[in-house]
């Protein structure tokens, strides 16, 4: 553990990016993976009752296809089938650096044990991040990390991969007020106006609602040259558009850079300029987004690297192994989504899309500078909703609530749910949080409703054909609901979908 952080703190700073060729990292990626994997199966108790109880010997494990046959861990057949020390190496548990809960969105929360080694890697990203995007080095710095900072891992995680960064050289200055709005605005009038740029991180609904709630403050965020760092959900690129027109910002590319990441996980892959073009792309041309993702889903779109996290698709879910105080061998995060190379995404764009290399160039995105892997994400399956027979994802709905005649009314936190009329004839349920100040009325009602049916018609094409036939069946009820509902809404809980 001590070893790793010194051999970071002497490297170069970004200098552990700039060393690696990804161009050939599947040879190193699956050496990687199989060592942990013998390592796990003789010191970790519970993955070596695991491997007994399926009836498989880690001697016979000699390839890469050898390991991907071997069955998957989910969070019922492990995490809740072993004790959590058994589940540490050699079942040590109070060895551990420190711990992350998850957000108790699936289920009870559950604690997750992690070592330095996982932060060295986050701060490695953060600092590629730092160094080619928000170019740290060429402009003064203020970060505010408004992310919660409690046992959920986003904010404490942050903190911890930015201190170490800031101890190996990197030049910016931290603040750290939490979710305390408040707070980030204090340091915002007190701080910003002495740095070229204000980064923010936080979860993207936050920082929308942050922004909008920041010009009654009288903050000018034109003149502050805001960025953001967000985390815990992915949005649109529409989503996008309007968050950069609230704060001046016209270059789509930089301004705005999401984490994908997990309590469990930690940090799995991250948005570069190279990835947003290619969302962008993808999320305006429906026959490229066919080909690509096999969907008629736009996926959110990252990058991530293949020497810290080794991921899969299995049945069209993410599966994800990774060392750590508590290593996860092939474990089905239950995740939708699957990976693509470098080259061939790039290659089937260009002969789809032969314009796309060239705009790069004029938009200054090198594809040599991001030869990391790609990893899409459709969502979680349970938060899928099925009506008539048509799935409805929480994409689709965020789409809608993100439309720019919407912005002004609500914060994009929903729930979904389904009932059936006296007839037992089934209706579909959609609650909507309204922002503060915004009454509920009968107009808005009507509105969201009937872009609810347009939008759904455009983007979902199952949708579109059982809407044809069943008209008013497959129109929603809206309920609107006010700000901070304490049994829906409560406050600091991100987002709640049924």
């Amino acid at each position: 553990m001590i070893s790793i952080l010194s051999r970071y703190l002497k490297l170069k700073s970004s200098g552990y990016y700039y060393s690696q060729n990804y161009k050939n990292y599947r040879k190193k990626s699956h050496s990687k993976t199989l060592n942990l994997f013998y390592k796990a199966a003789k010191e970790i108790p519970a993955y070596k009752d695991f491997l007994k109880k399926n009836k498989i010997k880690y001697e016979n494990i000699k390839s890469i296809e050898d390991f991907k046959r071997i069955p998957v861990t989910t969070k019922e057949n492990y995490i809740q089938e072993y004790d959590l020390k058994q589940r540490c190496w050699n079942g040590e548990i109070t060895k551990i650096h420190t711990f992350a809960a998850s957000s108790g969105s699936t289920g009870d929360p559950l604690f997750w044990p992690r070592d330095v080694v996982e932060e060295v890697e986050g701060a490695q990203i953060h600092e590629l991040l730092f160094d080619k995007v928000y170019q740290v080095r060429k402009y003064k710095t203020l970060f505010i990390n408004s992310f919660g900072l409690g046992n959920w891992i986003a904010g404490i995680y942050t903190e911890m991969c930015l201190y170490l960064m800031r101890l190996h050289g990197l030049p910016f200055t931290l603040a750290s007020p939490g979710y305390n709005q408040e707070e980030t605005f204090k340091v915002i009038k007190g701080f910003s106006h002495y740095f070229d740029q204000t980064i923010i991180a936080c979860h993207p609904p936050i920082l929308k609602m942050m922004v909008e709630n920041g010009k009654n403050e009288a903050i000018n965020w034109e003149k502050l040259n805001i960025k953001f760092l967000g985390a815990g959900e992915g949005f649109s690129e529409n989503w996008r558009d309007y968050l950069l027109s609230l704060v001046g910002q016209h270059d789509k590319f930089r301004t705005i850079i999401n984490i994908y990441g997990s309590a469990d996980a930690g940090l799995m892959g991250f948005e570069t300029p190279l990835s947003i073009a290619l969302h962008r792309e993808t999320a305006g041309n429906h026959l490229l987004n066919r080909i690509l993702f096999k969907s008629e889903r736009n996926p959110y779109l990252y990058q991530f690297d293949p020497l810290k996290k080794y991921i899969e698709s299995v049945d069209d879910e993410i599966v994800l192994t990774m060392n750590s105080a508590m290593p996860l061998l092939r474990y089905n995060i239950h995740d939708n989504g699957s990976t693509l190379e470098s080259a061939f995404l790039l290659d089937t764009v260009n002969e789809r899309s032969p314009l796309f290399l060239k705009t790069l160039k004029v938009l200054n995105i090198q594809p040599k500078d991001w030869q990391f892997p790609f990893v899409y994400i459709f969502g979680r399956g349970q938060y899928m909703t099925s009506f008539y027979g048509v799935n409805i994802y929480p994409e689709n709905i965020k789409a809608v609530l993100e439309h720019t005649s919407l912005q002004s009314s609500v914060t994009g936190r929903f729930v979904v749910s389904k009932d059936a009329d006296s007839s037992q004839d089934p209706y579909m349920i959609l609650r909507i949080e309204l922002k503060p100040d915004v009454r509920i009325s009968k107009n808005l009602m009507n509105k969201t409703r009937r872009l609810f049916v347009k939008i759904l018609k455009d983007i979902n094409s199952e949708y579109n054909q059982v809407e044809d036939k069943f008209k008013e069946k497959m129109h929603p009820k809206i309920i609107l609901h006010k700000y901070n509902d304490p049994v829906l809404f409560p406050e600091g809980k991100i987002k709640k979908m049924g």
